[in-house]
């Protein structure tokens, strides 16, 4: 029966495939973090109610979606295709 035997420089060239693979993990890691920090990023949501037939925007949900802070100086609701666009209230 014959031992495998391994040698100094089977050793070295797995030892330095498995630091290469460890590297581009940690590369991809470090990629996506930037990429979920970098830039602002939110989704809104309203809700239209009518009054008198009138309809009126009664709520406005904004939901941040990274991981730092988002200032909202001004909110712009497009109404239709036309081109008309309004500016909500800044009272809230």
């Amino acid at each position: 029966m014959e031992i495998a035997t391994c040698n100094s420089q089977d050793l070295s060239l797995a030892l330095m495939l498995l630091s290469i693979f460890i590297a581009t993990i940690a590369g991809i890691i470090t990629y996506l973090t930037y990429k979920f920090k970098i830039g602002q990023k939110a989704k809104a949501s309203c809700v239209i109610t009518y009054s008198k037939d009138l309809p009126y925007i009664s709520s406005v949900i904004i939901e941040n979606l990274k991981d730092k802070d988002l200032v909202i100086h001004d909110i712009y609701v497009k109404f239709g295709p036309w081109e008309s666009w309004g500016q909500v209230n800044d009272s809230f």
